[in-house]
């Protein structure tokens, strides 16, 4: 991946995290027995914010101590139209709220 030796996934990580959010592209080489060939990946701007790692374990415990529990999305263009909210800044909706122990302190704040 853009000249990177790939030995583990840190390694795609790593060609990633120098990809910039804007969008760009990654050159793959890509063997497999007598065959060898290049092919380009385009990631398009804002490729970085289609990912969702909330079903991963590991967030569970940010999440808890960020947000007190609570899943929190982006408005879309249509919601903050309805709700008579300018286009700029941050809004945000509710999606989850944790139930149980240290996750529901959202839940005991009233959200």
């Amino acid at each position: 991946m853009n000249g990177q030796p790939i030995l583990s996934i840190a390694d795609v990580q790593w060609v990633l995290h120098r990809t910039p959010a804007s969008g760009g592209k990654i050159q793959l080489r890509i063997v497999r027995g007598d065959s060898d060939q290049v092919v380009t990946l385009e990631l398009a701007e804002g490729w970085r914010r289609l990912d969702d790692i909330s079903w991963r374990a590991s967030s569970w415990g940010l999440r808890r101590m960020v947000t007190g529990g609570l899943v929190l999305v982006s408005l879309s263009v249509e919601e903050r139209k309805t709700l008579e909210l300018p286009a700029g800044g941050m809004a945000l909706r509710i999606k989850h709220v944790g139930q149980y122990g240290a996750h529901a302190a959202g839940k005991n704040a009233g959200f």
